[in-house]
């Protein structure tokens, strides 16, 4: 008798509850979208002239809005990317002054994402952090300011970077 009793207990009453109140839960899960295109791009509600709501992407530099549907896919924010009359335009205030013999030049900084992650990993050797330090929230949230277009490495790349430098360090030697 008390078996049974035990057996029983691990059953959980569904009566009242039907299948599709699962399966609409499950499809209301929302996932993360992973392209590199939303650094570029917000989302943002649009309706036709029905009233249909369709999902659509807004550049972040020029303003151009595509339809942004996971059916329709990332393909054209990507190319969109390649050719946004923006993109490559800085702001002003994002120019380096400089003197030169009493005369001031102005250039921009150009960023080479190779140096970069060279000299993050040596400043991870240099200051002994972890390589989680490169998945910190502050960290990321510093590098995105500085730069929203930066590559945010993971730390298996960092480590994988290190090895890299360590083979190369020691083959000099």
């Amino acid at each position: 008798m008390s078996e049974t009793a035990g057996e029983n207990d691990d059953l959980i009453d569904l009566e009242g509850m039907d299948s599709e109140s699962f399966a609409n839960e499950d499809a209301k899960t929302k996932r993360r979208k992973r392209s590199n295109v939303w650094s570029f791009f917000e989302m943002v509600p649009d309706s036709d002239k029905v009233g249909n709501c369709k999902a659509r992407a807004k550049c972040k530099m020029c303003g151009a809005t595509y339809l942004a549907a996971s059916k329709y896919g990332t393909g054209n924010l990507k190319r969109h990317i390649d050719t946004c009359p923006r993109r490559n335009t800085r702001d002003i205030g994002q120019l380096m002054l400089g003197q030169n013999s009493g005369g001031i030049s102005v250039s921009t900084s150009k960023f080479d994402p190779v140096q970069y992650r060279q000299l993050l990993v040596e400043a991870i050797v240099k200051h002994d952090l972890p390589f989680r330090f490169v998945e910190y929230s502050g960290v990321r949230t510093f590098m995105q300011y500085v730069r929203p277009d930066i590559p945010i490495i993971s730390r298996n790349t960092a480590k994988a970077d290190l090895i890299k430098m360590y083979h190369r360090e020691k083959k000099k030697d």
